[in-house]
């Protein structure tokens, strides 16, 4: 079965959006205005953001270490080609 081309990587079997927003909520890390309104984050959401956003930055810092901005780029670039092109066969 193809996968969708605006979500290569959610999968048969992975949890919804909905799962997703759910746990957040079970957690306290976000609220709801409405029964159908939108989310936001609460304190300890935001805490729990800032946590891994640091996270996410140490991890970058690492990872770029000794490359250019451009030496990244072009990664990026050759990464995304072969995603579209196992995405073109997978069609």
């Amino acid at each position: 079965m193809a996968r969708p081309a605006s979500v290569p990587f959610w999968g048969e079997g992975a949890i919804t959006l909905e799962e997703a927003m759910e746990a957040l909520h079970s957690r306290g890390w976000v609220t709801r205005a409405a029964d159908r309104g939108p989310y936001s984050l609460t304190p300890p959401g935001a805490d729990g953001h800032a946590a891994v956003a640091e996270r996410v930055g140490a991890t970058r810092r690492r990872l770029m270490d000794g490359l250019t901005d451009d030496q990244y780029l072009e990664t990026v670039r050759v990464l995304s080609r072969m995603a579209a092109n196992l995405e073109g066969a997978l069609a």
